[in-house]
């Protein structure tokens, strides 16, 4: 209700990514543990491809490089994730960084 985290130590999001949309890729302190609420789509975390759907959990570790990609031309996806950053803002760790080359996305090296 406020826009602040859900606990002093966790905070939470949803993310819609419209039809075919594909974010760039960035990376952070703090771990993010994402369920794929809606729909289906991609994600290259560290260079390496992790297709999902909906029900499918995974996970971004801290400082890896990653970004999501919609893979439905018709149909929205959305991604709910919880992570560690409150914690990481508190202790003065965190830090995000977006991806400097290729259009702001990573070369796939593994699927």
């Amino acid at each position: 209700m406020t826009g602040g985290s859900v606990m002093p130590t966790m905070g939470a999001h949803m993310q819609l990514l419209r039809p075919g949309q594909a974010t760039l890729a960035h990376r952070h302190t703090g771990s993010v543990i994402y369920t794929a609420a809606k729909g289906r789509g991609v994600s290259v975390i560290a260079g390496r491809r992790f297709e999902w759907q909906q029900g499918d959990i995974f996970c971004v570790p801290s400082w890896a490089w990653h970004e999501h990609h919609n893979l439905d031309p018709a149909e929205d996806a959305c991604l709910f994730s919880f992570n560690d950053f409150p914690v990481m803002r508190s202790l003065g760790f965190h830090r995000e960084e977006a991806y400097p080359d290729n259009g702001g996305h990573q070369p796939v090296t593994a699927a």
